[in-house]
């Protein structure tokens, strides 16, 4: 089944799922899980990072005569008021285009759920565990 999350959903994700690995080195059919979408994560930050440096060179400055990317002297990019401006409204349309994921959810009597905290139990819901709502986690 795909799913669609942003990139923060995504980042969120990920850095739980590695924390949850590196605290759980026992292999199991969550850790496998958690492993795989991983993988599709790590690919969808990549391909975040690579828009996001796009966009840098589209809206950053330019020598009118040779062309060159203008930098400071701690080698980032140089932006007009209005190329930020620019930049940081493409930035704001790219972290909320949805992206799309296939999911690993697990069966739903696995008694591992107990174990996990709110937190993962939010970022991991509809991903590698059915979805929760927030009445359920209050019971």
């Amino acid at each position: 089944m795909k799913v669609t999350r942003t990139i923060q959903e995504i980042i969120n994700f990920a850095n739980l799922s590695f924390n949850y690995c590196e605290k759980n080195k026992d292999e199991t059919k969550l850790s496998r899980s958690l492993f795989l979408m991983a993988k599709q994560c790590e690919t969808a930050i990549k391909e975040y990072h690579l828009a996001v440096e796009d966009f840098r060179l589209e809206h950053c400055m330019v020598d009118e005569k040779t062309r060159k990317i203008l930098k400071t002297t701690a080698d980032k990019y140089e932006f007009t008021v209005a190329g930020t401006r620019n930049f940081n409204a493409a930035i704001a349309k790219l972290d909320k285009q949805p992206i799309e994921l296939h999911t690993r959810i697990l069966p739903e009597n696995d008694a591992f759920l107990d174990s996990l905290s709110i937190q993962e139990k939010y970022a991991f819901s509809g991903l590698v565990i059915t979805s929760i709502t927030e009445e359920e986690e209050i019971e």
